[in-house]
């Protein structure tokens, strides 16, 4: 008798123990259309997965450019938060299905390790706040942004209610961003030939809790 109550107990813990995991995982998707001069030329796609204290996120943006010939360009970028602060970060570009460039960066004690082909810099700052957490965490009380992409840090500024715009180290004006339920619906991703318009195509069923980050 004793031995079917521990294995009752057994199967209480187990249930209860699945059940906490699937109540701290929790996973948002969301797609947007990339448009320059008014036409489409590609998609990004951004995952994201919330589990504890670990948030991971994946983005891809799909580009098609046809200027003579056709360009095919794909970033792949994936990033770890740990407790609010980012742990490690790996982007990659393929041009026309061609490995491009490679960038890692991981955390090192107080500091991180970037590595961009050959090359390896030192950051000694601690990131909480960077592109990959844009797209989710509305960046309310959050005044800088670490590009994962470039390696660079930029300031980031409320513009409006829910409206916000980053500056270069140059002090130029490189991206907006508008937000809506914590969402981001529309960036002007600002570059010297063309501005490119990332609008949100549907909005994720769950809305996400604005970032409560700060730098």
């Amino acid at each position: 008798m004793s031995h079917l109550k521990n294995i009752r107990r057994i199967a209480v813990l187990f249930i209860f123990f699945v059940a906490t995991m699937t109540a701290q995982a929790s996973v948002r998707t969301a797609k947007y259309e990339l448009r320059v001069f008014g036409m489409n030329i590609g998609t990004f796609t951004v995952n994201q997965e919330t589990i504890g204290n670990e948030i991971k996120t994946t983005g891809i943006t799909d580009v098609k450019v046809k200027v003579i010939f056709t360009y095919h360009i794909k970033y792949v970028q994936n990033s770890l938060y740990r407790n609010g602060i980012l742990e490690q970060s790996h982007v990659e570009t393929i041009k026309n299905d061609e490995l491009n460039s490679d960038t890692w960066l991981k955390k090192q004690s107080n500091s991180y390790l970037l590595v961009n082909e050959n090359d390896s810099t030192t950051i000694n700052d601690e990131i909480r706040y960077s592109g990959s957490l844009l797209y989710f965490y509305e960046p309310q009380k959050v005044s800088s942004m670490y590009k994962e992409r470039t390696g660079e840090r930029n300031t980031l500024k409320q513009t409006g209610d829910h409206s916000y715009s980053s500056t270069d180290g140059d002090g130029k004006t490189a991206n907006e961003y508008e937000y809506k339920n914590g969402i981001l619906t529309h960036a002007k991703l600002k570059h010297p030939l063309a501005t490119i318009h990332m609008i949100l195509l549907e909005e994720p069923e769950s809305a996400s809790k604005t970032a409560e980050l700060q730098d």
